[in-house]
C-alpha cells in the first residue's frame, strides 16, 4: 500500500470546496480576506434553510445535591459546580464544589464549604466569579456559615476563595447582607459584591480575597457588570437604577435611573422604576445594556453611554421579567449584538410567552426575536458567535409544559441553531471558551452535562467556488493544483512551521468564519485563528463524540509511557514517539483512547491500529515499517467535511 500522502498527490480529483455557514466563506485565501478584493458568497435562499445543529452531550457527570452555579477557567482547564446540598433538618443544609476537569469530565475533587443555617435567606441563589489573571475562583453564598462562624452572620454573605487550579480552598470572607452578585475587573484585580441587603458594594483583593474597602450604594445592589477598558463597575439595583464605579477605588461617579430617556416601543403602562435584572457591558460599542422587570407584566432594556451613564435608547417589551429568574443579558462585542431575555415564566396565569431578544448596542434596537418558552439563563460564547439559553420544565396553562433544554442562537442573526436536551431542572450554564463545550448544571437530578455543538451541515451552493493561485504581491499565499485551494497568512505560517505537507496534507477548504473565528480546513486537522494564535481544532473529539472510551486506571509515566490524567488515557510505543517528535503536544492534543483496531475510513475496510487523540487520529501502517510513513496521520479534517456533506 502506497503512503497517504502519495495517494493524495497522485489523485488528479479536484474537490468540492466546502460552505461557510451562512454568508461568511471568503474567496481567496487569506490574501483576499485582507485585501478585500474578492466578495463573500451570498446566502442560500430561504427555501433552502439549513438543518439544526448537531448538539451532543459528552459527559453527565454526577456532582452533589442542588447544583445551582457552574464556571469554568479556562486557563486551568477547570470547571467549579457550587453544590447547594440536601437539607439538615428544616434550616441548614451542607454546600460544597465539585472540581472537574473541563476536557475529560472526571470530577477531581471536592470540597467542603461547611454547614450552612440559613432560616432567613433560603432561596438566593448561589454564584461564582473566576479571576484568570491570578487563578482564582470566588464562591457566593448567604447564610451562617457554622463552619466559618467568624465570618458570616444569620443572613450575611461570605466568599470562599479556591485556587482554580487544585481547587484548594484558601480563604473565606465575610461580605454584607443578602449578598446577589458576584464579578472580577481582571484589568485592576479587584472583586466586587453587590450586598442588597446592607445596600452596600464590597470590594475585595483579587489574589488574596481579602476585603479593601465597602462602598455604600442605595436602592439594593443586585447586579454587576465591569468595563475593563474604562475601569468602571456597573452596580444594577433592585428599585431600578444603575450606579456608577471607579473600579480602583471604588468612588461613586455616577447613578442614573434606566427608564428616563428617549425611547420606542409601545409601553401602555405607566409603572415606576422597576428591578433591574441584569447588566452587561459592550466595551468596544462603549455601551451599558441594562434590562428590567417593570412590573408583573411589562420589562424594558435600556442602553446607557458606558462613559456618562446617560440613557441613550429604552425598549419597551409585553412581557416581564418580575422575579428575575435568572442570568438574562449577555453581549457579544465582536458583533454588536446582545442577547436578552424577557417574558414570564414562573408567575403567569394565561399567556406564558417568552422571547430571547436580539438587540444592537450601538442604536439600541431590536434587530431580532426569537420565542424561546421558559428561558433563565442566557450565556454568550463570543469566540463563536453563539448564545445558549436554558429553558426549565415549567407548567404554563394553555401551552403544556416547557421542555429542559437548552437552545443555542447565532449572535449574530439571532436563529436558532439547534436545540438540545440538558435533563430536569437546568439552572445554570457556562461555556468553556477554549473548546466550546457548554456546561449545563441540573438541579433536579444533580447532574452537569458538558455538550458540544457541531454546525450544521448546510446547503450547498449552485457553483463550486475555486479559486485562482495568489500572486506574489498578495501577502505570499501558497496554491495547491491537486485541491484548488490557497494557504496564506498566519494558517500558512504554522503550516511550514509544524510539518507542512506531511503533517498537514492539502488545504481542503479556504478561510471562512465558522462560529465567529476564521477557520481552515486541511486533511488532517482543522484550523482555527483565535485572538491572532492558531490552535489545532478538537476533531478527535467531535468525531468520536458518541462513542465511550473507559478511562485507564492511573500509571506513573516513564520513559516508554506517558499518562495523561487529565483525559485518562496513555501514549506508549509507536504512537507515543511519533507524538514526541511531531509537536504532539501543540497538533494533538492528549490521548482521549487507548490504542485500539479499527478502520481509518479510506474505504477498503482494512483495520489499523490507531489511537485518537483530541485534535486528531494517530495511525500504524506495518506495510510501511521502518520508513517515516509507518505513523501517520489520519484524515479527520477531510473526513469532517464529508460528514458535515461538504466533500464528497
Amino acid at each position: 500500500m502506497a503512503p497517504v500522502l502519495a495517494q493524495h498527490r497522485d489523485d488528479p480529483r479536484r474537490t468540492r470546496s466546502s460552505h461557510a455557514p451562512r454568508r461568511h466563506l471568503v474567496l481567496g485565501g487569506i490574501c483576499g480576506l485582507l485585501t478585500g478584493a474578492l466578495p463573500y458568497l451570498s446566502s442560500p435562499p430561504a427555501s433552502q434553510a439549513s438543518p439544526p445543529a448537531s448538539i451532543t452531550i459528552l459527559h453527565t457527570i454526577k456532582v452533589g445535591d442542588n447544583p445551582g452555579a457552574v464556571a469554568v477557567a479556562t486557563r486551568s482547564r477547570r470547571a467549579f459546580v457550587i453544590n447547594q446540598g440536601s437539607r439538615l433538618g428544616s434550616t441548614r443544609r451542607s454546600v460544597t464544589v465539585s472540581v472537574l476537569n473541563a476536557d475529560s469530565g472526571a470530577i477531581l475533587r471536592t470540597v467542603d464549604l461547611g454547614t450552612i443555617s440559613d432560616p432567613a435567606q433560603p432561596t438566593l441563589a448561589p454564584a461564582m466569579a473566576v479571576n484568570e489573571r491570578t487563578g482564582r475562583i470566588f464562591v457566593l453564598l448567604n447564610g451562617r456559615n457554622t463552619t466559618h462562624p467568624t465570618t458570616s452572620a444569620s443572613s450575611g454573605g461570605w466568599i470562599s476563595i479556591l485556587d482554580a487550579t487544585t481547587g484548594a480552598l484558601l480563604h473565606t470572607t465575610r461580605v454584607g447582607e443578602t449578598a446577589r452578585a458576584v464579578t472580577v475587573d481582571e484589568q485592576t484585580g479587584r472583586v466586587f459584591v453587590a450586598n442588597a441587603g446592607s445596600n452596600s458594594v464590597s470590594i475585595l483583593d483579587g489574589a488574596t480575597g481579602l476585603p479593601l474597602r465597602t462602598v455604600p450604594v442605595s436602592g439594593s445592589p443586585s447586579t454587576l457588570a465591569v468595563d475593563t477598558r474604562l475601569g468602571l463597575t456597573y452596580v444594577g439595583t433592585l428599585v431600578g437604577g444603575i450606579s456608577t464605579l471607579n473600579a480602583t477605588t471604588g468612588a461613586v461617579l455616577t447613578t442614573t435611573t434606566p427608564l428616563a430617556g428617549p425611547g420606542h416601543g409601545t409601553d401602555p403602562v405607566s409603572a415606576g422604576p422597576g428591578t433591574v435584572c441584569g447588566v452587561a457591558v459592550d466595551e468596544q460599542a462603549g455601551r451599558v445594556i441594562v434590562s428590567l422587570a417593570v412590573n408583573r407584566y411589562y420589562s424594558r432594556v435600556s442602553t446607557l453611554n458606558a462613559v456618562t451613564g446617560a440613557v441613550e435608547m429604552t425598549t419597551a417589551y409585553l412581557r416581564a421579567v418580575a422575579d428575575c429568574p435568572g442570568q438574562l443579558v449577555g453581549v457579544d462585542a465582536k458583533r454588536g449584538h446582545a442577547i436578552i431575555l424577557t417574558g414570564a415564566v414562573r408567575d403567569c396565569q394565561s399567556d406564558c410567552s417568552s422571547s430571547a431578544v436580539v438587540l444592537a448596542t450601538q442604536s439600541g434596537r431590536v434587530v431580532h426575536s426569537v420565542p424561546i418558552t421558559g428561558g433563565n439563563v442566557v450565556v454568550v460564547d463570543t469566540t463563536r458567535g453563539r448564545a445558549f439559553v436554558t429553558t426549565g420544565m415549567v407548567a404554563l396553562p394553555g401551552i403544556g409544559v416547557g421542555a429542559n433544554t437548552v437552545s443555542v442562537l447565532d449572535t449574530d442573526t439571532g436563529d436558532v441553531m439547534g436545540t438540545g436536551a440538558t435533563g430536569p431542572g437546568p439552572q445554570a450554564l457556562a461555556v468553556d471558551g477554549r473548546t466550546g463545550y457548554v456546561f449545563v448544571a441540573t438541579t433536579q437530578e444533580g447532574t452537569v452535562r458538558v455538550l458540544t455543538v457541531r454546525p450544521p451541515a448546510h446547503v450547498a451552493l449552485g457553483a463550486e467556488p475555486r479559486t485562482a493561485p495568489a500572486t506574489p504581491a498578495c501577502c505570499g499565499s501558497l496554491f495547491f493544483p491537486q485541491t484548488h485551494h490557497n494557504l496564506g497568512g498566519p494558517f500558512l505560517a504554522f503550516y511550514r512551521k509544524y510539518g507542512g505537507l506531511d503533517t498537514f496534507g492539502y488545504p481542503r477548504t479556504e478561510p471562512f468564519t465558522e462560529t465567529g473565528h476564521l477557520v481552515q480546513y486541511t486533511d488532517r486537522f482543522g484550523l482555527e485563528l483565535v485572538d491572532g494564535q492558531v490552535w489545532t481544532a478538537p476533531l478527535g473529539r467531535l468525531l468520536t463524540a458518541r462513542r465511550t472510551f473507559t478511562r485507564v486506571a492511573t500509571v506513573p509515566s516513564t520513559s516508554t509511557l506517558l499518562y495523561f490524567a487529565r483525559t485518562g488515557h496513555s501514549l506508549s510505543g509507536r504512537f507515543l514517539a511519533y507524538w514526541r517528535n511531531h509537536a504532539g503536544a501543540i497538533l494533538l492534543g492528549a490521548p482521549i483512547a487507548e490504542a485500539t483496531t479499527e478502520t481509518n475510513g479510506d474505504g477498503t475496510g482494512r483495520l489499523y491500529r490507531v489511537q485518537w487523540c483530541e485534535n486528531g487520529r494517530m495511525e500504524y501502517h506495518p506495510e510501511l515499517a521502518h520508513t517515516r510513513y509507518e505513523v501517520e496521520l489520519g484524515l479527520v479534517g477531510k473526513q469532517t467535511l464529508q460528514q458535515g456533506g461538504w466533500l464528497p
